[in-house]
């Protein structure tokens, strides 16, 4: 099952009430929701008739007469789900600003402290998050203001949730686990791009954290990814820390990309 959008997909119903859509085939020039999202998989839509409408996300079923269920409002004309009387309505697939897919998120101010008690970092979070299979990325700006003071980052998420988290850097090592987080990284001479990796949320404590900087008070750019499966509502932070009492900082311009796969 998926989460998917189509172009070119609408259909009319007839259906009353508030429950799921019957659907009752392609407007002319169109295709089907079966054709175009396919059975099983979920879309937001808009159900409208001149006068009132909804926006919905939904499932898309392949059956005799195709249906449409109404699983969750995003939107309506009366600010709850339509009870439709008589009447054709035109249904059609579209996109939600409540839904938007992928969210970003970009960092305004500095986020610095000297201290191995993390805080979050407030910018980068992601609010909100339904039950369902996400990608997130992160593109960190860091520094730290001493060579032997390290960064330390971890995800959080405050309602249930499992995560996978990768985070990758540039390296002075040539071997695994030999260097330190580097601003440049010369190929030539068989530098490597260091990782860590976990599988639990952190806030105070940040689980990923690495031992220095090549330069001090110069700008790194690392990557965070994680695959977060979510089965209760909950937002998606990024927390941070320093190794030791001097300042690290995750800078202003860093950002986060958010890809919802499916529920």
């Amino acid at each position: 099952m998926g989460f998917l959008h189509a172009d070119r997909v609408k259909e009319t119903s007839t259906t009353t009430g508030t429950g799921t859509y019957t659907l009752a085939g392609a407007a002319t020039g169109f295709r089907t929701f079966v054709a175009g999202i396919g059975n099983g998989n979920k879309c937001i839509y808009c159900v409208e008739d001149g006068t009132d409408w909804e926006i919905n996300e939904g499932t898309v079923t392949d059956a005799a007469s195709d249906t449409l269920s109404r699983d969750k409002l995003l939107a309506s004309s009366t600010g709850s789900a339509i009870n439709w009387g008589a009447g054709t309505r035109r249904l059609y697939c579209c996109y939600a600003a409540a839904e938007r897919n992928p969210k970003t998120v970009k960092l305004g101010a500095d986020h610095t402290l000297a201290s191995s008690t993390g805080t979050e970092v407030t910018g980068l979070q992601f609010v909100t998050l339904r039950p369902g299979t996400y990608v997130a990325t992160y593109y960190l700006l860091t520094q730290s203001s001493a060579t032997g003071t390290g960064i330390g980052i971890g995800l959080n998420f405050t309602g249930t949730a499992t995560l996978n988290i990768l985070r990758r850097y540039g390296s002075t090592g040539t071997t695994a686990s030999t260097g330190v987080a580097d601003d440049a990284i010369n190929a030539l001479g068989g530098q490597i791009m260091e990782a860590q990796a976990a599988q639990a949320a952190s806030t105070t404590t940040p689980n990923m954290i690495y031992g220095g900087v090549a330069t001090a008070n110069t700008t790194l750019l690392e990557v965070v990814e994680a695959v977060v499966v979510v089965t209760a509502v909950g937002d998606l932070e990024v927390w941070h820390s320093s190794e030791t009492a001097n300042n690290t900082s995750v800078k202003a311009g860093s950002v986060g990309i958010l890809t919802r796969i499916d529920d």
